[in-house]
């Protein structure tokens, strides 16, 4: 019983990992081979038009406005953010759960 919990364990562990890691490797995966280096330009990398910052649906179209610059980065910092945190919410519901 105890080796087929650590087999389980040992495998969601390895999903997981895998879910968190991809979005890093797949922006630089494309940013080789596309041969763009955003970090040698940050400051134009980096700029942010506050004309359209005003809202956050302002934000989103700015986001997808640069999608070729800096919005790929933020939409990829975005899932993984809410990847881990709802990964870390479910883990620790199903552990509250299997407590009872």
């Amino acid at each position: 019983m105890e080796q087929t919990k650590i087999r389980v364990i040992a495998k969601n562990a390895t999903v997981s990992l895998f879910i968190y890691v991809l979005p890093i490797v797949l922006m630089i995966a494309a940013f080789y081979f596309s041969g763009q280096r955003p970090w040698e330009h940050p400051g134009k990398a980096l700029t942010i038009d506050i004309a359209n910052t005003n809202s956050f649906l302002g934000l989103i179209t700015s986001t997808f406005n640069h999608i070729q610059t800096w919005g790929l980065t933020v939409i990829v910092l975005v899932l993984a953010v809410a990847e881990f945190s709802l990964g870390a919410f479910l883990v620790g519901f199903c552990n509250y759960c299997s407590s009872r």
